[in-house]
């Protein structure tokens, strides 16, 4: 499970990068480092006089081995987050997206708890260091059913004496730091960014309220460029005319938890993707701005 990675707009923390721009990619030279890395030389010939991004693309696909996706072989790609650089909020996205892909893998609700149920058991068979990774980060990010499941395994590892990863005592204990916000003319779409931080690295919950359709989340994502997103509130704010607001952490927390009570309202398949891999996690920050 590869770490996220931010992209330049400050939009979303992912686990993989987004896609690149075709339009600047220059074949020639990636025919070169695929050579120099020792690609094989059916790959190098497929490649040749290939001109078209998308065919130079799909061919190297279509030579690619399949990935393993054995039980093992998935648990094992979270030996990624046993670095000690790897930060609290890094584990936390890395399990949300992971449970995302599973969900997408296995949309039948039923399926994809039975999908979920076997990983976890085969995270404690396993008694892995990345095992325990695993369970922690899906533990951060998963809805209810799954977070105790996960817990109890690593539960049983960490006190059979496997190493918990580096970021453990700090997961799911991040520091508010401030709020604000936005609500359009009519009333009908909110905006509300949360900034909390782990030690001094900040990170930003931004979530978008659609009050027209029921106020509920219409799109959710996190971000470690929080002043690139004050900047954009301030320009839309601007532009729509209305004020951006400051919400103390009541505030806050009753905006969001009032947006939670009601069913998702995504539309773009952009903003049903972030919502069905976020809205969990969102779920535990509005637990962490909970009064005391």
């Amino acid at each position: 499970m590869p770490k996220p990675e931010q992209s330049d707009d400050g939009r979303h923390l992912r686990a993989v990068p987004d896609e690149s721009q075709q339009d600047d990619i220059d074949l020639d030279a990636m025919r070169r480092q695929l050579e120099e890395a020792g690609a094989p030389a059916e790959l190098l010939s497929a490649l040749d006089g290939v001109t078209d991004p998308d065919e130079f693309v799909q061919r190297i696909a279509e030579a690619m081995p399949e990935p393993d996706t054995t039980p093992d072989a998935v648990i094992e790609g979270f030996a990624d987050l046993l670095t000690p650089e790897t930060t609290p909020l890094e584990a936390e996205l890395a399990g949300a997206d992971f449970l995302g892909m599973v969900r997408r893998a296995a949309p039948d609700v039923d399926v994809t708890r039975e999908l979920l149920s076997d990983l976890i058991a085969s995270a404690e068979k396993s008694a892995e260091p990345h095992s325990l990774a695993m369970l922690r980060a899906v533990a951060a990010a998963g809805a209810p059913g799954v977070r105790e499941a996960a817990n109890e395994s690593a539960a049983k590892l960490a006190a059979a004496g496997v190493v918990e990863p580096p970021w453990h005592d700090r997961l799911g204990k991040p520091e508010f730091d401030r709020s604000f916000g936005y609500r359009d003319d009519d009333g009908g779409q909110e905006a509300i960014a949360t900034v909390f931080h782990y030690d001094a690295a900040e990170h930003a919950v931004v979530v978008l309220i659609d009050h027209a359709m029921g106020g509920g989340v219409k799109d959710v994502f996190f971000s470690d460029q929080t002043d690139v997103i004050r900047g954009e509130y301030e320009r839309a704010s601007e532009a729509m005319g209305c004020e951006l607001r400051e919400h103390g952490r009541e505030q806050a927390h009753l905006i969001l938890a009032s947006a939670l009570e009601q069913p998702s309202c995504a539309e773009h398949a952009e903003q049903v993707e972030d919502v069905l891999d976020y809205r969990d996690l969102l779920r535990r920050r509005v637990e962490a701005l909970a009064p005391a």
